[in-house]
């Protein structure tokens, strides 16, 4: 099974950005703890329903800080989101036809690619440009 933990390494230099990167973690980790057989039906539509309502909370607060800080690239991040958002509707739509091996095999590649891929490439990209427009305007 996908060991999924937190790694500060992740961090953006935003508390509020960064918190919810952590809860994401928590959330995609209790989705891929193994629990009772005849449980695991109701946690993972639970576990992913939630995941999904997280994540499209979380990059609305994300978009809102880049507005903030006037990031240039807020257009091109916005559409990677968009991007993740549809594969994860996607993925919801096929789990009613996948095994729990399979499920639990496509949320831990999901969970690595579309979270933890996006926090150390896209996110990190904001956190260079914030410290190189600061460094700038010293």
């Amino acid at each position: 099974m996908y060991e999924l933990k937190w790694n500060d390494s992740y961090l953006i230099g935003n508390k509020e950005v960064d918190a919810e990167h952590k809860h994401l973690f928590e959330i995609a980790h209790n989705a891929l703890v193994v629990v009772d057989p005849s449980k695991r039906k109701a946690k993972v539509k639970e576990m992913v329903q939630e995941l999904y309502l997280y994540t499209k909370t979380h990059f609305s607060h994300e978009e809102t800080y880049m507005k903030s800080i006037k990031y240039p690239y807020l257009n091109e991040h916005h559409k990677i989101h968009e991007h993740v958002i549809k594969l994860m509707n996607d993925f919801i739509l096929k789990l009613p036809s996948m095994s729990i091996v399979e499920f639990e095999r496509e949320l831990a590649f999901f969970v690595q690619t579309l979270i933890v891929q996006h926090i150390v490439t896209e996110d990190k990209k904001i956190t260079i440009w914030l410290d190189e427009h600061q460094k700038m305007s010293q």
